[in-house]
């Protein structure tokens, strides 16, 4: 792995899609009753069909899945996250569709019903009826957490061969933890960002695959100083996204944000919804398919920010050992965020 003003290079997938499986068929899934909240104070999960509390007494918990399931024998599995303000989830709908959206482009065939008849359609809306009573009830049955983080997890479930899909129940998990939030002065005075080169293999897709995305944010803090890590083409030549965000780069009155080769964050579509801009005019946006590294090399961008379930939005001061503008929060971002705290606290 080499260092280069234009990122260090990381992983490098692979661009043909992933092999639909002929074997797929339809396995049922889960059904849960509702009951009254836990009194307890250590969190409660949903795990393949039941509510366990987890184990508060030692570091290990009883929340577990099996040895032989195929996301951690390979890696392989749907992943999501979202979040509460005021106990309320936010983008709830969003959430589960694209979970359920990485299932289907995935081959995970995931059903939550019992019944074996009908064709498998991980996309139904019985599913996403399923998913969202599980959220509200995970957040009825923990009501000693302020606010919660909410991770989902479908998986391929056992696999004999220890690498085929579709031929077990899949693991479908929802864990409910306490919410939590970075530095004040993340968001006083920026954070630096340091770019790797690797893209996302299914970058449309959120999966449990976070390898290169574990290795680059370490590699990121311990080596280069840098509070966060983001992509950029293997070539060198793009802007891609975050490990676990995307980007946004300001200039003037515009924002843009590239549209290819990136996951389609919920925060990132909020603000692309609903967003006016400083003048409450309609946003100037440019989409384009990328954006090219030598534009911010060449210092033609004013802001940079940041949007993602647990950062929100921060903005970005630094990329690469560069400033970005003036090296300072920008009044778009600043706009931007006094906004983004508005619409949530009116939840």
């Amino acid at each position: 792995i080499r260092a280069t003003r234009r990122g260090t290079s990381a992983l490098v997938s692979k661009k043909t899609r992933s092999p639909y499986f002929s074997t797929r068929q339809v396995i049922p899934c889960y059904s849960y009753s509702s009951s009254t909240s836990s009194t307890s104070s250590a969190p409660v999960h949903f795990i393949n069909g039941e509510w366990i509390t987890q184990n508060s007494s030692s570091a290990e918990s009883n929340a577990s899945v099996s040895a032989f399931d195929i996301s951690f024998l390979r890696g392989y599995g749907a992943f999501d996250f979202l979040r509460t303000y005021k106990r309320k989830p936010f983008l709830l709908n969003e959430h589960v569709n694209r979970l359920l959206y990485t299932c289907s482009e995935m081959s995970i065939p995931f059903s939550a019903s019992n019944s074996t008849s009908k064709p498998s359609n991980s996309e139904s809306q019985e599913n996403k009826d399923f998913c969202s009573q599980i959220i509200n009830e995970g957040i009825k049955r923990n009501p000693n957490l302020k606010d919660l983080y909410i991770k989902l997890f479908i998986t391929g479930g056992c696999a004999s061969d220890a690498i085929s899909v579709g031929n077990s129940k899949p693991t479908f998990m929802a864990l409910f933890l306490p919410s939590g939030e970075y530095p004040p002065q993340d968001t006083e005075i920026g954070i630096k960002l340091k770019s790797f080169k690797h893209q996302r293999f299914l970058p449309y897709v959120k999966s449990t695959n976070y390898m290169a995305a574990v290795y680059s944010k370490n590699e990121a803090e311990h080596k280069y100083k840098c509070h966060d890590a983001c992509y950029i083409s293997p070539d060198g030549q793009n802007i891609l996204e975050g490990v676990t965000f995307n980007l946004f780069f300001v200039k003037g009155d515009t924002v843009i944000t590239p549209k290819e080769n990136v996951l389609a964050g919920t925060t990132r579509d909020f603000i692309l919804n609903r967003y006016k801009g400083l003048d409450g005019k309609k946003l100037k946006l440019e989409f384009p398919e990328r954006i090219e590294y030598s534009r911010f090399e060449n210092g033609e961008f004013d802001e940079c920010f940041i949007t993602s379930t647990t950062r929100q939005i921060t903005p970005v001061c630094e990329l690469d050992g560069i400033k970005i503008g003036n090296g300072r929060v920008g009044p778009q971002t600043k706009h931007l965020m006094k906004w983004f705290d508005a619409e949530t606290a009116t939840l």
